[in-house]
């Protein structure tokens, strides 16, 4: 705080001295400025103005001039009607701007000689108008005579013309007056100046030596011993004492030796630091190498137990779909073996009824033997005339007994294979549940599978989750590892810098 409030006080006098300086050159610039300002206005405003009026002067000659020689011109071509009116009308222009332009001079003019010579002029211009009329009607009268238009004019604009360069005489008066004045005004301002800046010069010795004494109380002694002292700080020498005058307490130099103490107690603690930060530098880098390493032998382990899970999975995911295949295959086999109970219950019911068929055929058999008999009864009756009925007979006979033969052997047959299907539809009853509770079984070893697939898949998922984790850790030592050497070349590199510093 007290070296703020010191540093502050020799701000506000710094501060003070520039602004007083300042102020003092402002004003005696101003003045100069102002005298400067004041001979150039005057210049502007006076010279020319009075040139501006010489010019206009000019322009009123000039048109008074084109005036006069438009009426030569009505005299000599005058006896056309036509180029007549022609030059008359540029005659009454001229006129009428000559008027025009001699006015307006007149009121811009200040009260003087040149003012009162223009009035007369104007006087002059207006009476010489008339006599101008006068001369045209008695031009026309005479027939178109120059001569006799010339006698009724003659002489008549030399007044006017001589009061208008009197005008111009005395305009050039004033122009050389307002010259006069101008330069006049510029030497006073170009010697109020020297002197102006002769003062600023003496005001600036002044100020310098008032800031350089105040610069050298502040200091403490003479500069070059600051900037010696300064010196031999910033080239890292701190082992000297600074000479200071007897009670100075908030001189540069007072203030630089508490800075050169204070540095030396900071230069001793950060020394003393870099040194502990070096050895937990180095002891970090073995932790960190250590971590390192296990990290990525755990690594290694994750990564071989990954991939045998990844394995397991495949085979689990590989008998899921095996047991799913055969609990098709097992409920593919249940709907077939109860469609061959049914079709060995029909192949039963079609026995039963062939059975009942053969039946009626031995009857119809017994039947066609009982007529064969008779028939060849009665053909041995009929004698020699039934002798072919009886061969008929005897073979319908025949016939008859051989369906009857073959009717008992279907009938054994059907018999038998009533007995068989019997049999096998009884055992596909008693096989079908089986093979449904097989198929049942083997639908929840499948979703057992299912379940253990996923199962394994949340392990592998967790393994890789695992897996990537120890990599970061390992990455991550291997960076706790890098910084750490950083940082112990960071300590060995502060403790070169801070002995730097003696």
């Amino acid at each position: 705080m007290a070296q703020q409030n010191k540093s502050s006080s020799l701000r506000s006098k710094l501060l003070m001295a520039y602004a007083c300086s300042a102020i003092v050159i402002v004003i005696i610039g101003a003045f100069s400025f102002f005298g400067l300002y004041k001979a150039l206005n005057s210049y502007r405003q006076d010279v020319n103005k009075m040139q501006d009026k010489a010019l206009t002067v000019l322009h009123i000659q000039s048109e008074f001039k084109i005036q006069v020689q438009e009426w030569k011109n009505v005299l000599l071509r005058g006896k056309d009607n036509q180029k007549r009116d022609k030059y008359w009308q540029s005659f009454q222009e001229k006129e009428a701007a000559v008027r025009q332009d001699s006015e307006n001079l007149a009121e811009s003019l200040p009260v003087g000689k040149a003012k009162t010579k223009l009035n007369e002029f104007i006087a002059a211009h207006q009476k010489l108008t008339q006599d101008y009329r006068q001369g045209l009607a008695a031009y026309i009268e005479a027939g178109a005579d120059p001569y006799i238009g010339d006698q009724a004019v003659t002489g008549i604009d030399r007044a006017a013309t001589n009061l208008l360069n009197d005008v111009e005489s005395e305009i050039n008066v004033l122009v050389q007056q307002a010259i006069s004045n101008a330069h006049t005004e510029a030497e006073r301002g170009a010697q109020f100046g020297i002197i102006a800046l002769l003062i600023t010069f003496g005001v600036g010795i002044v100020s310098a030596y008032w800031i350089v004494r105040m610069l050298t109380q502040q200091l403490g002694g003479e500069p070059a011993y600051a900037v010696e002292a300064v010196t031999r700080i910033a080239h890292g020498d701190l082992n000297f004492e600074i000479q200071l005058k007897d009670n100075d307490q908030a001189s540069l130099l007072h203030e630089l030796n508490e800075m050169r103490l204070k540095l030396c107690e900071v230069v001793n603690d950060v020394r003393a630091n870099a040194n502990s930060v070096a050895g937990i530098a180095k002891q970090i880098s073995v932790s960190a190498q250590t971590l390192s390493q296990a990290a990525i032998e755990q690594a290694s382990g994750i990564e071989k137990t990954s991939s045998s899970v990844e394995q397991l999975n495949a085979s689990v995911q590989q008998n899921a779909e095996n047991a799913e295949n055969t609990n098709i295959v097992a409920n593919t086999a249940a709907i077939d073996a109860n469609k061959s109970s049914e079709a060995v219950k029909r192949t039963a019911r079609a026995m039963k009824d062939i059975n009942s068929k053969i039946s009626l055929i031995e009857d119809i058999s017994y039947k066609t033997n009982l007529l064969s008999l008779n028939a060849s009864i009665e053909a041995a009756r009929s004698g020699q005339h039934g002798k072919g009925f009886a061969i008929v007979a005897a073979e319908v006979r025949k016939l008859a007994d051989n369906s009857h033969a073959a009717a008992i052997d279907i009938s054994e047959l059907t018999q038998s294979s009533l007995e068989i299907a019997e049999q096998a539809g009884h055992l596909l009853t008693q096989t079908v549940p089986n093979i449904q509770k097989t198929a049942d079984l083997i639908a929840k070893i499948s979703a057992s599978s299912t379940e253990q697939g996923i199962g394994i898949k949340q392990i592998n998922q967790a393994m890789t989750q695992l897996d990537r984790a120890t990599q970061q850790n390992a990455s991550l030592s291997e960076q706790l590892a890098s910084t750490a050497e950083d940082m112990n070349r960071q300590a060995d590199q502060l403790q070169r810098s801070v002995a730097f510093f003696s």
